[in-house]
């Protein structure tokens, strides 16, 4: 296990425990859900450095006693509609562009993005533009709709923290890309997820999915790792108990809500009530029977 300590814009320090296998994008992925943003959003810095994606929080060498600064960069948040269903929104980064919003809505609609099209007043808009460019206010809704041209996808089944998911690829999706997608659709703890089919594991990050020939109905299975945790609010506070959020415990929780939601949950279900046994009462006396 490895502790940190975090501050948000210098104030405050508070830790943080992670797996050892986790990187700093684990750390932002927590930090997002805390802060309400999105890990694009999140920047850990000590001392002016910026700590980038990819580095294992292992590696992260400070004095015990020193913490990481983290920033939360504003972001926009942006309305879409898809026909004949309610309006959502999503927040993006000032850099994000419309083949950005395509990405972030493939797993919600169950459709490759290249099948996906944006529009905003009844213009499609193109992948490269920026979404900040558009001007769009903010009551206004950009268009989602699914094209039906014909491209080669095929629907395959997962098994990820015990619910079956299906989800569909074109042949020359990259097996990092199919993670990408299956770490967006699980538990909000997943640090990282590995693909086995028939007992094997699909090790090859740039295999393309259609390469493996899985038979039209065969499971693969996603094995993920989830995060493991505890938090200190501030020195003044008493300790909140440990919370492990394993496979089974993550398959159990909702996939939506904020962690303390789950951590209430964990608690709950560890702590049931149970009521005392109720005393038998004494036998009649027979002698006040007959009276």
């Amino acid at each position: 296990m490895i502790t940190l300590r975090f501050a948000l814009n210098n104030t405050t320090p508070f830790e943080l425990t992670f797996d050892i296998t986790a990187s700093v994008l684990t750390a932002k992925e927590f930090l997002a859900h805390r802060y309400r943003s999105i890990p694009d959003n999140i920047s850990m810095t000590y001392k002016h450095f910026e700590f980038q994606n990819g580095t294992p929080l292992k590696d992260i060498q400070i004095p015990p006693r020193e913490y990481i600064n983290v920033s939360v960069c504003q972001s926009r948040t942006f309305k879409f509609l898809q026909p004949g269903k309610q309006t959502f929104d999503l927040p993006f980064r000032d850099v994000a562009t419309v083949s950005d919003a395509k990405r972030a809505l493939s797993p919600r609609l169950k459709v490759v993005p290249e099948r996906i099209v944006i529009s905003y007043d009844h213009k499609s808009l193109f992948d490269d533009l920026k979404l900040v460019d558009l001007n769009i206010p903010q009551h206004r809704y950009m268009t989602i709709d699914i094209s039906d041209d014909q491209i080669s996808i095929q629907k395959y089944l997962f098994m990820i923290q015990g619910e079956a998911q299906e989800i569909p690829f074109q042949s020359d999706t990259k097996i990092s890309e199919v993670k990408e997608i299956l770490f967006s659709v699980a538990s909000r703890s997943t640090i990282s997820v590995d693909l086995i089919h028939n007992g094997k594991p699909i090790l090859d990050d740039e295999a393309t999915i259609g390469s493996l020939n899985i038979p039209q109905g065969d499971f693969i299975v996603a094995q993920t790792k989830t995060i493991s945790c505890h938090e200190l609010r501030d020195p003044e506070s008493a300790k909140l108990p440990d919370i492990d959020f394993t496979t089974d415990t993550g398959s159990k929780l909702s996939k939506t809500g904020s962690v303390s939601n789950r951590a209430s949950q964990v608690l709950e279900e560890g702590f049931e009530f149970n009521p005392p046994e109720r005393k038998v009462d004494p036998p009649p006396d027979p002698m006040n029977e007959s009276l």
